[in-house]
């Protein structure tokens, strides 16, 4: 039987490589899927809204929307802006938005979606980077971020028990619309490789399969871990 059955699932971020793999995953295991992002092309199989996270007053009209319309069993924050600077050559622009979109933006979907997931014993999965685990010297807010985002899925963990049980899992790099910048320069992929013991770039399934375990009922007495998914690289 599917795990998923009938399963009401919000997907954050849905439009991107990896929230379209993580919402196609769910769908094939019997969930009814609901879509948001900023911009999203409308599917038959799914309930697709589009809204800004970073955008309180929309996010709250388009929670009561998806609340109107039934229970929600599972929250998925897949939604994230990179900002590619160093700490020490960062404005304050590119600051803000980066930590109001990947941190602010899960924090209000916790808060419009949490008391009903209490209602049903859910699950909030994040989606944050192995870059908010291990130090690096580029990418400075978007690992900040992602590293503040590990530590409220702790928090969120705690205050939602016993009810919901909230996780995440901290990729390493996926080809996508969001890195085919840094896929572009020469030998990356090829370094990257070599960084990684499993000598392979993960795949956006890779990251679906967790996710979805995280949510299902086979980690009923796990929470508030963060799961790296990065074939070793954290390792070194």
């Amino acid at each position: 039987m599917a795990r998923f059955a009938d399963q009401r699932i919000v997907v954050t971020g849905a439009a991107g490589t990896i929230g379209g793999a993580i919402a196609s995953a769910f769908r094939d295991e019997g969930a009814r899927i609901v879509a948001l992002d900023k911009m999203l092309p409308r599917t038959d199989d799914a309930l697709c809204l589009a809204v800004d996270v970073a955008d309180r007053a929309a996010l709250t009209a388009v929670a009561d929307t998806v609340l109107d319309g039934g229970a929600v069993d599972v929250l998925i924050n897949c939604h994230g802006v990179q900002v590619r600077s160093d700490a020490m050559g960062a404005t304050d622009e590119a600051f803000q938005t980066i930590f109001e979109v990947n941190v602010a933006g899960a924090w209000r979907t916790a808060q419009l979606f949490g008391p009903a997931l209490r209602e049903r014993h859910g699950a909030i999965v994040n989606v944050t980077s192995i870059n908010g685990v291990v130090a690096a010297r580029t990418g400075a807010l978007y690992g900040a971020s992602k590293a503040a985002l590990n530590h409220l899925t702790k928090v969120l963990a705690l205050e939602l028990a016993p009810e919901v049980r909230v996780n995440a899992v901290a990729p390493t790099v996926v080809r996508s619309a969001m890195t085919e910048d840094v896929f572009a320069r020469d030998g990356y992929e090829e370094s990257k490789k070599a960084a990684i013991p499993l000598e392979r770039i993960a795949l956006p399934e890779d990251v679906a399969g967790p996710v979805l375990f995280l949510a299902s009922a086979d980690a009923g007495m796990i929470t508030g871990h963060v799961l790296p998914i990065d074939g070793g690289l954290s390792l070194s």
